[in-house]
Order: C-alpha cells, then structure tokens, then sequence
C-alpha cells in the first residue's frame, strides 16, 4: 500500500518481512516547522511482531498527522535497544544499520562510506569506552594530533562530526547530558589549497623511498614487513581510494581483474590489473609470508593489520607517507596517488566518459576535482571537446549542403 500527501510530499508504505513477520514503515517526506520552514524526514521503522496490517496503516494516519502538526519523533515508534550502556563502537554500529534500507538489504551509500572512513580516526581509541564515559579532556587530545595530519580539511572535520553524530545519539538515547566534541574548533574550510599534482619525475622518489623503508623493514628484525611500496603501486595504477585498497582480499583478484568491494558510489567496482602489478602483488605475498607477521602471512587480505583479522587501518599507510614527504621534501597526501592514477590514463589517450566509468565517477563535478591543477590535463579535454564540437558543426554543413543540392536538382 501506498499513501500521498501532495500538501506536504510525503510518501508513506508499509511493507511486511516475510522471515521475522514485522511490518515495517517507510516515512519519508517533509514535517512542518515554525514560520513556514520544513525539515526533511526519513525513516524506517519496524513495528513489534503480532501487528496486523490495519493497525499500521493507522499508524501510517497518525504519523501523517505528526508530521502536518510538526510533532513527527521517531524515538516515539522506534523499539529501545539498548538496556545497559552501550560502548561507543556499539552505538555507531547501532548509526550504520539505520542509515542501511531493510528492502533491499546492506549495501554502501555516501553517507555510509563517509561515516565508515571517518570514524576509524578515533574508533581505536574511543571505540570500547562506554558512551557516557568520553570527556571533553580526551577529546581535545585527540584533536590537538588529529589535525597535524597530512589530510584534507574535509576529512579532517568529518572524522570531528562524526564522532558528534555518535554523542547526539547518546544524548538521544539518555545516556549523556552534553557533547564533549563542542569543546573544540573545527578547521576553517579556506586552509584547503589545491597541490600539485605529482609527476612521473616525484612518483618515481615517492616509490624508491617506500622500497627503501620495506628493504629497511627486511632487515630489522623488530619491524616486520608489510608492503608500503607495493601499496603504493596498486592505488596508482588502479586510481582508487585508499580504503578501497586496503580491504582487497586475495579472492578479489581473478586472472588479470581486480574486484574493489565496498566502494563509495556502489557495492563493487571491476579493474584490469596489468602483468607487472599482479608480479608486484605476488612477490608481496611472498615477502609478507617470510619477514611479515605471523597473522598477517596467512592472513585473506592483501594489505592485512598485524593480526590478519582485517585490512590495515588508514594510520599504517599515513605514518609511512609522513616519512616520505620529510625525505623527498613534498606536501601530497595518499589520496594523490589517486590523482596520478587518473592523470595516467589521460596520457594513455583514454577520454573523459572513460576515465569517469573506470574511477567510479557519477558526476562531472565530482571529476573535475581531481583535475584541478593539471593544466596539461584540462587543455587536452578542452582540444577534445572542441574537436568533437567542430566534428559535428562539419557534418551538420555537409548534411545542410546536400539537402539544398537535392532541392536545387528536384
């Protein structure tokens, strides 16, 4: 069944899950608010076994009402999980499995894949501390190193909000009364700048330098290797995320195609691995197997943590990177590496719709981004898109030309 309220664009259902015999809610639309403004709701909401259809569809009235009046709090519908105090870790567990559509099961949005990303800034050392437990003191510690690290002023800020999002559900949940993370500032947005982007001439000091700390990390018997350089080379050539990257696993690489999971505009996206980087990956897997650590060489991922339990978290690469830009004297971040991947196929003639179906792009601005910088880059798509434009202008004269030839001849 499905409702309409065009007063108030509101799209209501209910939908019965065979397996557990719960109705569930689907609201979604406008509630009103004071002095004419609106603020958009959306929500799911599973009813308690043993409803009938006709009491949700009066639920779905009543809920139609709240939101006309103003008075919609999912909280009220909502089934309480939590008796005792949950953990932090727990809580944002609790965050992600809303933000996740019961229809049509797990799957990564943006909003998921941002909250996912950002919090591993602070889940290791927050994440098993009761939720009432954090104080503003610990908070401010954490930001004080947070923000010297070689990010983004986006993602910087983002791991802040997130760790907000968390306290506001507690503070929803009543196991807080206040948010710690208001004791510190976020970045201004104006400190962003846009680098250079990296060369072939800077790829090639960036790479000799992480050979130099794996060959370092060979011979020391206290630090166990675990591919920095062949890390590197993978993210590059296949111009992904470094998330993306980090939780490949050995099953992931069939032949010569590489299956990035989990990405950040869809469940999975496909790449062609040439012959050197799957060379590069096996000897990878050799050299962690003899000199990484005893759960990490047997381990089903390819960059695995110490344990092999999961991909490495994005710490293990940026402590590496750090001691590459002191040595070589740059200012990139790892997310460059992307960048040069994506400029890469550029030279390699590949066209503009190409390369935007190859990284996962959905729209040209998001694309444009990692084009900033790269004059050569944009002069070529410029010379492209007039070529092209000036191809059809051509074909458009000729076609002209000739219908007015067969009109003179008729």
């Amino acid at each position: 069944m499905r409702q309409r309220d065009r007063a108030i664009r509101v799209a209501q259902a209910t939908y019965l899950d065979p397996e557990t015999g719960q109705y569930l809610l689907h609201i979604q639309g406008f509630m009103m608010k004071s002095q004419g403004r609106r603020r958009w709701v959306h929500d799911w909401i599973v009813l308690p076994p043993g409803r009938s259809l006709v009491q949700a569809q009066q639920l779905l009235s009543q809920i139609r009402g709240e939101l006309k009046r103003g008075a919609y709090a999912k909280a009220k519908y909502a089934p309480q999980e939590f008796v005792i105090e949950p953990t932090i870790a727990e809580l944002l567990d609790r965050i992600i499995a809303e933000k996740k559509d019961p229809i049509r099961g797990k799957r990564t949005d943006a909003a998921i894949y941002n909250i996912t990303s950002t919090a591993r800034a602070w889940l290791d050392l927050f994440g098993d501390l009761p939720v009432s437990a954090l104080t503003a003191t610990m908070v401010d510690r954490w930001w004080s190193r947070w923000v010297r690290q070689p990010y983004s002023t986006y993602y910087i800020n983002r791991a802040r909000l997130t760790l907000s999002l968390v306290m506001r559900k507690a503070i929803a949940l009543g196991f807080r009364a206040n948010d710690p993370t208001k004791a510190v500032e976020p970045l201004p947005k104006d400190r962003k700048v846009h680098r250079p982007p990296i060369t072939l001439e800077d790829w090639q000091r960036i790479y000799q330098s992480l050979v130099n700390q794996d060959l370092t990390a060979i011979s020391s018997p206290r630090r166990p290797y675990t591919g920095y350089a062949a890390f590197a080379l993978t993210q590059a050539t296949l111009a992904a995320r470094g998330a993306e990257i980090r939780n490949l696993r050995l099953d992931d690489i069939v032949g010569n195609a590489i299956t990035l999971r989990d990405t950040k505009t869809g469940p999975t996206l496909t790449r062609h691995a040439p012959a050197e980087l799957l060379q590069v990956l096996d000897n990878h897997r050799q050299l962690l197997s003899h000199f990484g650590s005893k759960g990490a060489g047997a381990s089903e991922y390819v960059f695995p943590n110490k344990m092999g339990t999961a991909g490495a978290s994005h710490f293990w690469f940026a402590r590496a990177w750090r001691a590459v830009m002191r040595d070589i004297g740059g200012s990139w971040v790892p997310h460059d590496l992307r960048r040069l991947g994506i400029a890469q196929l550029y030279d390699a003639g590949a066209t503009t719709r190409e390369v935007m179906e190859y990284v996962g792009h959905q729209t040209a601005q998001a694309h444009e981004v990692y084009l900033r910088g790269n004059q050569d880059i944009m002069q070529r798509a410029a010379s492209t898109s007039a070529r092209a434009l000036t191809m059809r202008d051509q074909n458009t004269d000729q076609a002209t030309e000739a219908a007015t030839d067969t009109e003179e001849r008729a």
